[in-house]
């Protein structure tokens, strides 16, 4: 009867493993499960186990031998009983049924044996958290964590309950194991051209056909800009201060894939406080607060005061990654004392209409007319040009008007937009001629976006201004209105180049400059080569061949020093303002094509201050 079968269920309980053979324990235990059986409906023996004995532990249960527990046997009851297939689920939190015993157990109508949910959460805490895996092999590790996902996987579909908890502990474990590394779903991208180990991981082999369960967990579908970028503010919580070096190689790694994909990503997300770049401590701070060095002005500014980018970013990803130039935050600035008079300068004429649209045709010429050189040309017009017997600049932080010179120096002529003058020196070094200087100071003005000074310099020298057009027509200086076909290998310098090599390259030149990796270069191309994080002219004189990256021979400095480099860290120069056309006219059509009228009326205006006809011009043929 129920109570002579609980007294011996108690008894067994009782019974020391170490003083009575298992097989006699087996024995016994199977007499308890079978005689209910044979003589009770379901209904009674599903009572018997879930109210008479349900509380007494007589089910002779075996632990994992890996988890090194002495002894091994210890007695259960039937809920707390586990069914051996599931060992893999919870083998470091519970033992499982002995084999012996599972014809018995099978005819019983009291659960599957199935773990509960918080067992198999807490086994997996030991495995991944508490180091239960170190002597498993991969092979091991891989198989049980399949079983694990098909568990969470089976529970969420029949128990609603339990998806916020599996999501709650699954989603924040390192739990998933790929090459040496466990971390958590959110590692994990599905499909991604670059890994950032161990912050962003192609998802593995063996896990790919989990990827919906992955995803719930927070995996990512395909890798985005904001992903990325995302890493980089993980590494700075994890290292606040400087970085190590091998932190440094990923980094750079990031700022080299998000370059890549520039392109494709509009600036203002570029541009905004989400990016991170490394400034001169190595340390990641907003990249807003950075500039990088693309002018030869550091000797003539305080370091101290400015936040740098570090030296080990190449400018190339500075360039693409839209950092700030720091000849577009500090700025040249007049240095003027009380005593210092201002005459009016009647040898140059900077107002007139004529050299107004001259100088916008020269800029155009140059590929360069973009809306704000435009609007700095307008500018330019209202301008008074004096004469002053002490001529001394300084540089200012155009962000802070924080005074960062380090060097005040004096000037022969110079641009000051707060007094809107073009201040020349009233006597000049024998040496200087003033429309040169004049020349110089505008380009500079205009970010030495001109290439060739000798237009400038010979419209500065018309007297009568209604003659510059046709002096431009004879330089062969081509019209606004006209386009032409340019070969990217062509001499976009024209007969005279106004540098020594070993210079580092102008502000606006760098916008000339081709940027993508591993160019051909041929023997006499004018370059830009990166020496000690900085860009600088140079001139192709050989080739080394034989070499899986090329090596150039290249002119280094005005005394025919050559300096081999390799391919990588040379670029090409190239006209683009084709491209920009080309591109306004492919957003005319899409914007024609969407309807959108706002976008059609900005396009418009674009192209009618680049002097092009909206309605009818076509888009050019460009040789790339």
């Amino acid at each position: 009867n129920q109570e002579n079968l609980k007294l011996a269920a108690k008894y067994l309980s009782k019974v020391n493993f170490r003083a009575v053979d298992l097989d006699c324990i087996l024995r016994a235990a199977k007499i308890i499960l079978l005689c209910p059986s044979i003589r009770w409906n379901n209904r009674a023996l599903k009572k018997f186990h879930t109210e008479i004995v349900n509380d007494i532990k007589f089910i002779p249960c075996l632990w994992d031998t890996r988890t090194q527990r002495l002894p091994l046997f210890e007695f259960r009851n039937m809920v707390r009983s586990v069914h051996p297939k599931y060992r893999s689920l919870v083998w470091t939190v519970s033992p499982f049924y002995h084999d012996d015993l599972l014809p018995e157990l099978l005819q019983i109508p009291v659960g599957s044996g199935e773990p509960e949910l918080e067992l198999v959460i807490a086994h997996m805490i030991n495995l991944f958290e508490n180091g239960f895996t170190a002597n498993m092999s991969v092979d091991q590790i891989i198989s049980e964590t399949e079983d694990i996902i098909v568990f969470m996987m089976k529970t969420m579909k029949y128990k609603e309950d339990s998806i916020d908890v599996i999501y709650g502990y699954l989603s924040q474990m390192n739990w998933l194991y790929v090459d040496g590394l466990y971390v958590s779903a959110d590692k994990f991208c599905l499909d991604t051209p670059r890994q950032f180990r161990p912050y962003i991981i192609k998802v593995p082999d063996y896990l790919v056909r989990f990827s919906e369960f992955l995803e719930f967990l927070g995996a990512k579908e395909v890798l985005e800009p904001n992903h990325v970028i995302s890493v980089l503010h993980g590494i700075k919580e994890e290292y606040p201060e400087n970085l190590p070096p091998t932190k440094v190689s990923l980094v750079l790694s990031i700022f080299s894939y998000i370059a890549s994909i520039s392109k494709v990503v509009r600036k203002p997300f570029l541009n905004n406080t989400n990016m991170l770049m490394l400034d001169e401590y190595l340390k990641l701070v907003p990249m807003e607060e950075l500039i990088y060095a693309n002018i030869s002005i550091l000797d003539r500014i305080n370091i101290e005061k400015v936040a740098m980018v570090h030296t080990c970013v190449p400018i190339r990803i500075c360039m693409k990654l839209n950092v700030s130039k720091i000849s577009e935050i500090i700025t040249e600035k007049l240095v003027a004392s009380e005593i210092d008079e201002f005459f009016p300068y009647e040898g140059i004429d900077i107002s007139s209409k004529d050299f107004i649209a001259g100088l916008k045709r020269i800029v155009f010429h140059n590929h360069k007319l973009s809306i704000k050189n435009i609007e700095k040309i307008d500018r330019l017009a209202h301008y008074s040009v004096m004469k002053i017997d002490r001529l001394v600049s300084r540089y200012v932080d155009s962000r802070n008007g924080n005074d960062v010179t380090l060097n005040a120096e004096g000037k022969s002529c110079l641009i000051d937009s707060d007094s809107k003058m073009l201040c020349i020196l009233s006597e000049l070094p024998k040496c200087e001629d003033l429309y040169e200087i004049v020349a110089r100071e505008i380009n500079r003005y205009m970010g030495s976006c001109i290439l060739d000074l000798l237009p400038l310099v010979a419209i500065l020298r018309i007297l009568d201004k209604h003659d510059i057009s046709e002096k431009l027509d004879r330089l062969n200086i081509i019209h606004i209105s006209e386009q032409t076909t340019i070969n990217l290998h062509d001499n976009i310098w024209g007969e005279s180049f106004n540098y020594e090599y070993g210079d580092l390259i102008g502000d606006e030149h760098q916008d000339f400059i081709d940027i993508s990796p591993l160019n051909h270069h041929f023997i006499g191309d004018i370059i830009a080569y990166e020496s000690e994080g900085l860009l600088k002219y140079g001139k192709i004189i050989k080739k080394e061949m034989g070499t899986d990256i090329g090596f150039y021979t290249v002119a280094i400095n005005s005394m025919n020093e050559t300096q081999e480099i390799r391919s990588p860290y040379i670029y090409s120069f190239c006209r683009n303002v084709e491209v920009k056309i080309s591109k306004a006219y492919k957003l005319k059509n899409e914007a024609e094509i969407l309807g959108d009228e706002q976008l059609l009326s900005k396009v418009q205006e674009r192209l009618e201050l680049l002097g092009l006809d909206f309605k009818t011009i076509r888009v050019p043929k460009i040789k790339i």
